[in-house]
């Protein structure tokens, strides 16, 4: 009779705990426009819209969290149920997550001014001392220019919205900092057309994707059920809408 009667509560309370694991999953994100950002105290931005969508495919209400870089990062290794975007895959960070994507490019290139006669034929003709480089003062690109060997930076800028005013200014002959997407989301609000003022310079420094992760609780069934809704909506034209509102 005991065995029957543990057998039933665990029947009772099963849905419960199904229930609160749903509950318990958590998405982090940072602040990196226009991948994702706030606006009017809402997250939001292409990335953010692709997995709202993939959510609602899935008939998901997992709670979106916005954190600082690093912070969201620690969290989906640390925290069980969690998961993170928009994150470049590399090497390094591969064994460390489970892998939804991708869902943008990340690549992010140099520029230079519509009309400019500089000449860049190789990588390594940035490198040039007569060429000013301007970029961030820290960062992943700033550290792969110094690993690279670039001394001709100005990285006195704290954001990209800096870097690419002293551009427009005259003030470099190059900048880099943000993905292709990030540099029309800054012209924009300059009211500016990407393709009437900066030519890119086909060389980039990072050329990558970004992924939504997930913490590795997370069984490869459940990450199948997230790529096929991904795969979805990219072969049915709604994942090309979200990319072209931010275009």
């Amino acid at each position: 009779m005991f065995h029957k009667i543990l057998f039933s509560c665990g029947l009772m309370i099963a849905p419960f705990f199904s229930n609160l694991y749903a509950e318990e999953v958590l998405i982090f994100t940072e602040e990196w426009p226009p991948y994702n950002y706030t606006e009017k105290g809402k997250i939001t931005g292409v990335s953010t819209d692709v997995v709202r969508t993939l959510l609602e495919r899935l008939d998901k209400e997992y709670k979106i969290e916005l954190l600082p870089s690093m912070r969201s990062s620690d969290m989906v290794t640390s925290r069980a149920h969690s998961m993170m975007f928009s994150m470049f895959k590399t090497p390094e960070r591969e064994p460390n997550y489970k892998w939804i994507g991708p869902l943008t490019d990340g690549s992010i290139y140099f520029y230079k001014k519509k009309g400019s006669n500089i000449k860049i034929e190789n990588f390594d003709d940035m490198k040039n001392s007569h060429l000013w480089i301007c970029s961030r003062h820290a960062g992943l690109v700033h550290r792969l220019l110094q690993k690279q060997g670039f001394k001709n930076l100005d990285d006195s800028s704290t954001n990209g919205r800096q870097i690419y005013r002293k551009l427009l200014a005259g003030r470099c002959d190059l900048a880099i900092s943000e993905s292709d997407l990030g540099v029309r989301h800054i012209l924009k609000s300059f009211g500016l057309n990407i393709e009437e003022v900066f030519e890119k310079i086909p060389f980039p420094i990072i050329k990558a994707d970004l992924y939504l992760v997930a913490s590795k609780d997370f069984s490869d069934a459940e990450i199948q059920q997230w790529q096929s809704a991904l795969d979805a909506i990219k072969s049915n034209g709604v994942y090309e809408k979200i990319i072209d509102k931010y275009n």
